[in-house]
């Protein structure tokens, strides 16, 4: 019993999104919940990391996210989707007045449990079972990579992921994450 129950936990831990999983999440979230998710997985970025956003983070004109990474301390830059620019514009537009993108105040081991045990029962609402936010971040990985060779074939190039991650549509990121 106590294997099946590892191993039950050690595949949920792993877990990544189906194209049915991801299609429901672009379908079904609205607001402040689609905005972290796709930030999640777009970027990778960890919960803590993306409630920690302010506005001045942001830089929408030249599609660059700067913050500081909660466990190291150190500056990250990352290059925006033209689909996460378009999600963020909106948001800032219909949704906030702040500074803050979505948590004013400290993160806290508590809230960051608030907003965990919050996805997942989002998620389970959507019928996306047996699924947390961190497991956001290996679809993310999957994403990227799935997405990287859809443009090239060949092992030999480089691709620049964020420039096809700027090629694809919604429909893109349903088809590739689980390719």
């Amino acid at each position: 019993m106590g294997t099946e129950l590892r191993k039950t936990e050690e595949t949920t831990s792993r877990r990544m999104l189906t194209n049915t999983e991801v299609k429901l999440l672009l379908e079904g979230l609205q607001g402040k919940n689609r905005v972290i998710v796709l930030i999640s997985l777009f970027t990778g970025m960890k919960l803590k990391d993306i409630l920690s956003l302010r506005w001045d983070d942001i830089d929408l004109r030249n599609a660059l996210m700067t913050y500081s990474a909660s466990e190291t301390g150190r500056k990250v830059v990352i290059p925006l989707t033209d689909l996460l620019v378009d999600v963020l514009s909106r948001y800032k537009r219909e949704y906030i007045t702040g500074t803050s993108l979505f948590h004013a105040g400290e993160i806290t081991r508590d809230v960051q449990v608030k907003y965990r045990n919050h996805f997942k029962r989002l998620f389970k609402e959507l019928g996306i079972m047996n699924f947390g936010f961190h497991q956001l971040r290996h679809s993310s990985a999957v994403l990227i990579t799935n997405v990287s060779s859809k443009y090239h074939d060949s092992v030999s190039r480089k691709p620049n992921v964020m420039s096809l991650l700027n090629q694809s549509t919604e429909e893109d990121v349903v088809m590739v994450c689980n390719k």
